[in-house]
């Protein structure tokens, strides 16, 4: 019998690759956002979260529990908004931190490449975090990191995914947003022409990367990004080579911006696997 591994936030951009990779190694129950509005609406915490697992016929304890719940209202400041956001990003995961420690289980957490201070150098894990950062999302993020590190004495894989993309991306994901406007012959405003510097990884290379670092490790802060550096121009001209349209593209004031990350430690954990190439992940993300 494989092993149970409990995942949260299980459907969209990596929830759904990573519930696909880690159940070829475990036996997954996959929560997606009716099972956390139910576990969260009963108000009973950990006992919520078992009858729910009680009700899908999973009452043993898992080795590993995964928590990728993301709020769909990214970046709304609208203060409704805003409390669903701690909802879903802050009180549902405490919830399955609580769960796991009760269980003895793994525990990992997705976090995101926006904790971090902005810096012309390639972020590690150890680059200085946006600490007085005043975006909900971001304080979000935070919170759970130091949340979860205190709970379980630094017991918990913490992973920092950088421009994740893939066919199960939604609507308010960068590379959504740019392969609709391509489409849309809708001109793109990018800075000195170029935009941002950055190295996206694609959805199915992360999830065998974070596998792999379930499977393998107890702990730890792990960067998620791809191995090739690149810019939103590069991005947009092959999202047009693909789709056959030219892409609008507008130099715009102000510098570049930068958001490449370190990810060396976790590609470690596929040595030999330089996963898919930018121009390969763009296709099927696009589904050509």
């Amino acid at each position: 019998m494989k092993p149970l591994c409990v995942v949260i936030g299980a459907s969209g951009n990596l929830g759904t690759p990573l519930s696909l990779e880690i159940g070829k190694h475990y036996e997954v129950v996959s929560l997606r956002s009716t099972h956390g509005n139910q576990i969260l609406s009963h108000g009973m915490g950990v006992d919520s979260l078992e009858r729910c697992l009680a009700q899908l016929g999973h009452q043993r304890s898992p080795e590993c529990v995964v928590i990728n719940a993301q709020s769909p209202l990214y970046r709304s400041n609208d203060p409704l908004d805003i409390c669903e956001l701690e909802r879903v990003n802050v009180e549902l995961p405490m919830i399955f931190a609580e769960y796991s420690q009760k269980h003895l289980s793994k525990l990992l957490y997705t976090s995101s490449g926006s904790v971090y201070r902005p810096s012309l150098e390639p972020l590690t894990e150890t680059s200085s975090r946006l600490i007085d950062s005043d975006d909900s999302y971001v304080q979000s993020k935070l919170k759970m990191e130091d949340s979860l590190r205190n709970i379980t004495k630094d017991r918990v894989i913490i992973i920092r995914p950088f421009y994740v993309f893939g066919p199960f991306q939604r609507e308010h994901s960068l590379f959504y947003r740019l392969i609709a406007r391509v489409r849309a012959n809708q001109v793109i405003e990018l800075s000195q022409g170029v935009g941002m510097h950055f190295n996206p990884i694609y959805s199915f290379d992360s999830a065998k990367i974070i596998t792999k670092i379930i499977q393998e490790c107890d702990q730890g802060i792990f960067n998620i990004s791809g191995n090739t550096n690149t810019d939103l121009r590069s991005v947009l001209e092959q999202i047009g080579k693909i789709l056959s349209i030219t892409p609008q593209i507008a130099e715009s004031g102000g510098s570049a911006s930068y958001s490449i990350a370190d990810s060396s430690r976790a590609w470690q954990f596929i040595e030999g696997d330089r996963g898919t190439s930018l121009g390969r992940a763009l296709q099927l993300t696009i589904g050509t």
